[in-house]
């Protein structure tokens, strides 16, 4: 019985993984397929409502109408 005791956790260590699933075992280059993957493209949002360097007009904010305000 004190043989099973003492065999039981070492089952259970020996059992447990210390790797996280899916992680590279240090064999390929992560950086490897990088070249391949473009740029995104840049993108400029608007709003009619919104002109920069001026306040937040109230009525888009949460103390006044709270109305998302135009976009494009």
């Amino acid at each position: 019985m004190k043989k099973l005791l003492l065999l039981a956790p070492l089952l259970l260590l020996a059992c447990s993984s210390t790797t996280t699933p899916g992680a590279s075992d240090g064999g390929a280059d992560p950086d490897a397929g990088a070249a391949d993957v473009a740029a995104p493209e840049p993108f400029a949002l608007s709003s009619p409502t919104i002109t920069e360097g001026e306040t937040f007009p109230k009525d888009h904010t949460c103390n006044g109408k709270d109305v998302s305000p135009a976009l494009s």
